[in-house]
């Protein structure tokens, strides 16, 4: 995966959302450069920003995972899989590290899924100025 589909993944899990113009090229940056790594920038977002704290940030854990499993694989959690998240071993990982946890047990349909919502965010954000970009529009591009 490359820098941007790893930001644009952040982007989906934890904002459903396509990254901005201005904001995934800062991100790609800072990355890129060694300045910033993938694990500071999910912490960011969980912890510093108003967008997550408002939104996600505001849930019970049953509805964090529910809402990344909306946001990434288009699906509630299956009674299991929110089982493990919320009260069984998976209830430890931190919210910022829960969509690399999910995606890295995605099963294949989900994958595809969360694959192809990473691919029209990225055409989205690719293909947007900075000044006709909207929060609605970018969440609808990967709805």
């Amino acid at each position: 995966m490359s820098t941007t589909s790893d930001v644009q993944e952040l982007y989906i899990g934890l904002l459903g959302r396509a990254a901005d113009p201005d904001g995934l090229a800062y991100w790609v940056g800072q990355i890129d450069a060694g300045t910033l790594t993938l694990e500071q920038l999910r912490s960011n977002i969980v912890n510093e920003q108003p967008e997550y704290a408002n939104g996600l940030g505001l849930d019970t854990r049953t509805q964090l995972v529910n809402a990344l499993y909306e946001n990434m694989f288009e699906r509630q959690a299956g009674e299991v899989g929110l089982t493990y998240w919320v009260d069984g071993a998976g209830s430890t990982v931190p919210a910022d590290q829960l969509v690399y946890a999910l995606s890295n047990g995605a099963a294949a349909t989900d994958q595809l899924t969360l694959d192809n919502k990473v691919e029209a965010a990225t055409y989205y954000t690719a293909n947007t100025l900075q000044a006709a970009y909207t929060n609605a529009l970018a969440t609808a591009s990967v709805s």
